[in-house]
């Protein structure tokens, strides 16, 4: 968590809105890094 929210502190200081929002459930017992952007993805292909 202290990587995301370093991200939300430096878009913050861009005067970039950022919300937040934080579900009650249970803590999963593995730490899963991509889960802050799950959806990211690099490609250097001329698609």
């Amino acid at each position: 968590m202290l990587e995301f929210n370093l991200m939300v502190k430096k878009l913050r200081q861009e005067k970039i809105e950022v919300e937040v929002i934080e579900f009650n459930y249970q803590e999963p017992t593995l730490e899963t890094l991509d889960a802050v952007f799950p959806n990211n993805c690099f490609s250097t292909t001329s698609d």
